[in-house]
């Protein structure tokens, strides 16, 4: 069905890139006032969950069985790494959240189609990955056509290759002491993100350390913005990236297993190098806030 979704609106992109706005007449002002902007999506939080749980399963399943998908999309990209990473201070770097994370493109099933069919474990939450990035891609080419106007040759630079860069990103962030951020503030490494879930509010965006404002999702709808290397693709113009971080809300978590989830895709263009960590995290906090 996700791909079916893709092919239509590829064929029906033109019409609506003629007539009214699909994002309707405010999206752009809204990204240039905001630095984000919502976007329609075809999956509600409910829908969300049920991936986001499929992937908590997947992590059940022994080291040597969720360790052994792995691919790279990019060579240049220092994001374009695909599988499970766990990021930990233990490992030795006192600047780094606490969180585990997925990252999932279609090159991952094709590549494994075998080992994925063999486990029903590891076979739903691909079904439930491969779904997500398909209509990542679909509301992506609709953004691409908004943008194109103001940025000609942008929907090239992203969606004019087999392999197009979207990463999907499954996040589980680990139990954290109340007053600590959950993600360190940084602009992404690629050149846009799609913010697609979260299990609570966390979320700030801004545009530098001094406007950061707590943002809401609304169910069935994306946040859409830009990210650290948007200008190797385009002059962003009057647009600023989005610099980010999470924040506990609340009480700490009572589950005893994870803060907070969050489904995340990042884009950038093909063949395009990551933009360098001078960038993405030039405004630093102290590691005592990890």
């Amino acid at each position: 069905m996700g791909r079916i979704r893709s092919i239509l609106s590829i064929l029906f992109l033109p019409l609506l890139a003629s007539g009214e706005s699909a994002l309707g007449p405010t999206f752009y002002k809204t990204l240039e006032q905001n630095y984000f902007a919502p976007v329609p999506f075809g999956y509600n939080h409910a829908v969300s969950t049920e991936a986001i749980n499929a992937f908590f399963q997947f992590l059940t399943l022994p080291k040597e069985k969720t360790d052994q998908f792995k691919a790279k999309l990019s060579a240049k990209h220092r994001r374009g790494d695909l599988g499970l990473t766990y990021r930990h201070k233990t490992n030795g770097d006192d600047y780094s959240d606490k969180k585990c994370f997925f990252h999932y493109h279609p090159i991952l099933l094709k590549k494994y189609k075998s080992e994925i069919d063999k486990d029903p474990i590891v076979r739903v939450f691909f079904t439930h990955a491969d779904k997500i990035w398909h209509e990542v891609r679909t509301k992506l080419q609709i953004v691409l056509k908004e943008l194109e106007p103001h940025h000609p040759g942008i929907y090239k630079k992203v969606l004019d290759t087999k392999k197009p860069h979207i990463v999907l990103r499954f996040l589980r962030y680990d139990i954290q002491t109340p007053g600590k951020l959950l993600a360190k503030p940084h602009f992404d490494a690629g050149a846009m993100t799609f913010a697609i879930a979260e299990s609570k509010p966390g979320l700030r965006i801004g545009s530098c350390p001094f406007d950061l404002k707590l943002v809401q999702h609304q169910d069935g709808k994306a946040l859409f913005f830009l990210a650290g290397s948007i200008s190797c693709l385009t002059d962003p113009k009057t647009l600023k990236p989005g610099w980010h971080d999470v924040v506990q809300v609340g009480k700490k978590s009572s589950n005893n297993q994870y803060e907070r989830w969050a489904i995340v895709a990042f884009i950038d263009g093909h063949d395009v190098e990551g933009a360098p960590e001078s960038l993405t995290h030039k405004w630093r906090v102290s590691s005592k806030l990890l």
